[in-house]
């Protein structure tokens, strides 16, 4: 390892600046990633999600962040991550361009990475349907919202829990009420689940 040479003093704004545009940001965030890995604790496991047949997924959630404080040319900055479940932590993100919304950075965050057996997460903003298809060229699985601001899908899914389920089609149901406390309240929330796939 080669010895640092001794500074008498710190270098100037733009010495750190003109340091700094040279760094490639991927190979920055590989070096750090293999550092904070080993550091991770073993109870910050990732959260996994067991299916019927005894399949274990990965979770990881795919969200979006504006960072407090940081700006690019007055812009504030807005990052799409890629999380773990449970443990929280970040696998990797990527910067929204300027003038777009977090969906133009998804690709790029998703590429070249291998989902199989692996659910994805993530808010209405991404229940699009490339995203779904990304998700399944690469062997997962995913998990959307729908809300009102896409009425005909809304509409479509609401017809599976509206209608009663036709015989023929041997469509199973499952329905999860959890109790949860929190910010002073119990909440119970509703989970209906049914095997229909609408083909």
């Amino acid at each position: 390892m080669t010895a640092l040479p001794h500074l008498n003093h710190i270098p100037s704004e733009s010495t750190l600046l003109r340091t700094l545009r040279l760094v490639d940001v991927l190979v920055l965030e590989t070096a750090i990633a293999g550092l904070t890995m080993p550091q991770t604790p073993a109870q910050a496991a990732p959260s996994e999600v067991v299916t019927p047949l005894g399949t274990r997924l990965q979770a990881l959630a795919v969200d979006g962040k504006t960072l407090r404080g940081a700006s690019a040319c007055g812009a504030p900055t807005h990052l799409v991550s890629l999380v773990q479940h449970g443990s929280g932590i970040t696998l990797a993100h990527v910067a929204v361009a300027q003038k777009r919304n977090a969906l133009s950075a998804v690709p790029a965050l998703l590429h070249g990475r291998d989902l199989t057996d692996t659910i994805l997460t993530s808010d209405a903003l991404h229940t699009q349907r490339t995203f779904a298809q990304h998700i399944h060229t690469a062997g997962g699985y995913s998990l959307m919202i729908t809300k009102a601001n896409q009425p005909q899908l809304h509409q479509d899914l609401a017809l599976f829990f509206d209608l009663p389920a036709i015989a023929a089609d041997h469509e199973q149901w499952d329905r999860v009420e959890p109790i949860t406390n929190g910010h002073g309240r119990f909440e119970t929330r509703t989970l209906d689940v049914t095997t229909g796939d609408g083909a």
